[in-house]
């Protein structure tokens, strides 16, 4: 039940995460508004919805750390970069992609290990549909990224 908070406060903030689109159509950026940014954002909503309502504190909580960790990166870049140092930011703009990359390497091999080992304990359910609808949007995101 300790992970209940979380898991609303991480839903929520996949709702927020989507104010940068509401941002970049204020800006009038809508070349940074792609079909990957617009697919990724509604994946997550309904991804972390299915996490919450199906695969609640189990194997699949990993994802959402990693995505976490990636997001504090990203938006620690974001600020640094809103504050238009003198230094040249391509280098962490680099390590950050790469990042993001690793992490949907990582969650796709997370997510088939259930389903390659069939002993493996995950959980009160073992929601297979879900796993590989998980590692499919993974390999989307890395084939488009």
């Amino acid at each position: 039940m300790r992970l209940v908070r979380p898991g609303v406060l991480y839903y929520v903030s996949k709702y927020l995460d989507f104010f940068d689109t509401v941002f970049f159509v204020l800006r009038k950026k809508h070349n940074q508004m792609t079909f990957l940014h617009l697919y990724h954002h509604s994946c997550m909503i309904f991804g972390t919805y299915m996490y919450l309502s199906q695969m609640f504190a189990s194997h699949a909580t990993l994802a959402g750390i990693l995505n976490s960790f990636v997001h504090v990166v990203m938006y620690t870049y974001y600020l640094i970069a809103a504050t238009k140092p003198k230094i040249d930011l391509t280098p962490l703009k680099k390590i950050l992609t790469s990042m993001q990359l690793i992490q949907f390497v990582i969650v796709a091999i997370h997510f088939s290990i259930p389903l390659l080992v069939h002993n493996c304990v995950m959980g009160p359910q073992k929601p297979e549909a879900l796993m590989l609808i998980k590692i499919i949007v993974s390999g989307t995101y890395l084939l488009n990224g």
